[in-house]
């Protein structure tokens, strides 16, 4: 079975990254674009690998790829302010799901989809996303977007998960005395943080009485 600070975390990011890539059709074999490498991000890549799928890591720069190709085990990285890279890409992928929450222009992703792609937005910008019609309209290309899933999906992503290397990469804390809560916090307030964060409950402070 998973342990529970491997699981914690499939119960949140897991479900929100899952269920519009079974909703909108992700399948074995197809070509899976993951923007943004957060904890969403992170989550949806290890998914799309137990699932079959060829996966895609694209960021804004150099900086995480050897996070996403070797941590992660991401088959393939963008650099999205590379512009021979982007070029490269073009219309390679079947499905992208979108984890970026700053703003961003949704045009330049759009373009690395093939006919009859989609774009399934979890992240959530403050500004409202908007793009020329011809980024979508002739190739009958799909903007969409999901928030958190429903339940009867969350046995079905426990099910992935239980494949090697699928759950989620963490640093366990041991509140309420461990220095890394409050650690933690800091990282979460400067966009800084990096691992999910879940209790030791099998801990001292946590643990039954």
């Amino acid at each position: 079975g998973l342990s529970l600070p491997g699981a914690a975390p499939l119960l949140c990011a897991g479900i929100t990254v899952y269920s519009p890539m079974m909703y909108y059709g992700l399948r074995p074999g197809m070509k899976f674009g993951v923007a943004g490498l957060g904890g969403l991000g992170a989550m949806a890549v290890k998914i799309g690998k137990a699932m079959g799928v060829e996966v895609t890591v694209l960021s804004r720069s150099e900086a995480k790829r050897a996070e996403a190709l070797d941590a992660l085990g991401a088959h393939k990285y963008v650099s999205m302010g590379d512009a021979e890279q982007v070029a490269a890409a073009a219309g390679s992928l079947d499905m992208i799901l979108n984890c970026i929450s700053a703003d961003f222009d949704v045009g330049p992703y759009m373009n690395l989809l093939k006919k009859h792609g989609k774009q399934i937005c979890v992240g959530l910008p403050t500004k409202d996303i908007s793009m020329k019609s011809f980024a979508f309209v002739p190739s009958r290309k799909m903007l969409a977007g999901s928030l958190i899933g429903a339940w009867p999906p969350r046995a079905h992503v426990n099910a992935h998960s239980r494949r090697p290397g699928a759950t989620a990469q963490r640093d366990t804390v041991q509140p309420p005395h461990d220095g890394r809560v409050a650690r933690g916090r800091g990282l979460f307030r400067r966009h800084a943080a990096r691992l999910r964060p879940p209790p030791d409950v099998d801990g001292p402070c946590l643990a039954p009485r």
